[in-house]
């Protein structure tokens, strides 16, 4: 909750919905929420290796049997790959085609590029391990440059 791109990424998702026509929600952003469930004891919020076992256990009798029961694991990174992928030369452009690099103190400029480099919308195991940075760059550069402006 506390994190400092928290807000970024929100701000990021919420501006990508209403260019899209949808209302992003977060729920887990609410303070009461969060403390509710952090209150709850760990034993009975997982059962076994399965987690989310309140979310099933509270809706079962609205959910289908195989989404109670089933155990793999729904990722929604595909819609963040595909915005990032489809904006990746925009991103790059505006993030590395100035000399101004206003996230030194925090991030190498060299190192930022090559991560953008790297980036495939094919490469699921690249965005897993680096997507959050791709993100938290892509927000944090624009941010900064524009807060100099006002200081």
């Amino acid at each position: 909750m506390s994190h400092p791109t928290l807000h970024w990424a929100i701000e990021t998702i919420e501006s990508e919905g209403s260019y899209r026509g949808y209302e992003a929600r977060h729920p887990y952003c609410d303070r009461s929420l969060v403390e509710f469930v952090l209150a709850i004891p760990l034993e009975q919020r997982v059962s076994g290796e399965r987690w989310r076992y309140l979310h099933r256990r509270g809706l079962v009798a609205l959910l289908p049997p195989e989404i109670v029961s089933r155990r793999d694991q729904t990722y929604f990174d595909s819609y963040f790959m595909r915005v990032l992928a489809e904006a990746k030369p925009q991103i790059q452009d505006i993030l590395f085609s100035s000399k101004d690099w206003q996230s030194a103190p925090y991030i190498r400029k060299e190192y930022a590029e090559r991560l953008f480099q790297g980036f495939s919308i094919h490469d699921t195991e690249y965005y897993s391990k680096y997507g959050q940075a791709l993100w938290s760059i892509s927000t944090l550069e624009p941010w900064l440059r524009q807060l100099s402006r006002y200081s």
